[in-house]
């Protein structure tokens, strides 16, 4: 289903008998409850209470990989934002981002989820400690001396940092 911006239209397709009979719904939509971003729930769009229970559900629209289940509001409805495959902004920095393989011959589950780590990053760091902890990727750090998960900041790479007034003129005080 694609996105349609009347809240009634999408209601109708979504209580609709085709939407009732099928195997899984995939749609592009706002739904009430999701995470637009790591920290704002979406208070419009469409309530899961719309969408056909005990059956899969993946849905577009906000970037940030999560899954919403209402059993109060929506019995057996559960909606899987599949988030995008690549951090398009800073509200996704650190957003683990992964390409999902589903089954048709079971279900449209979910049988495999492979980790995606593709294009420029976005690092929000809050504190200079935390901006000299960053690994910077280059010429002498790229080789099999690196040992653990260590995630690097690339060229391209965008790092915002916030700091408190004080912490920068302490470390101007020093320079």
């Amino acid at each position: 289903v694609p996105h349609i911006r009347d809240t009634g239209t999408m209601q109708s397709v979504l209580q609709s008998k085709v939407s009732a009979s099928s195997s899984a719904v995939f749609v592009h939509a706002d739904v009430t409850g999701a995470y637009m971003n790591d920290s704002i729930i979406s208070t419009h769009g469409i309530a899961p209470a719309y969408f056909p229970p005990s059956i899969p559900i993946y849905s577009g629209h906000f970037h940030k990989p999560h899954t919403i289940v209402k059993p109060e509001a929506a019995p057996g409805v559960s909606i899987r934002y599949v988030g995008s495959p690549y951090e398009t902004t800073l509200s996704e920095a650190g957003q683990k981002k992964a390409l999902l393989v589903l089954d048709s011959s079971h279900n449209w589950e979910c049988i495999d989820e492979s980790a995606l780590s593709l294009g420029k990053k976005h690092w929000r760091v809050k504190s200079i400690e935390e901006l000299l902890d960053l690994q910077v990727m280059n010429s002498s750090n790229m080789n099999d001396s690196i040992s653990g998960p260590v995630e690097l900041v690339s060229a391209g790479d965008r790092v915002v940092i916030s700091v408190h007034q004080e912490d920068l003129e302490d470390l101007r005080r020093k320079a």
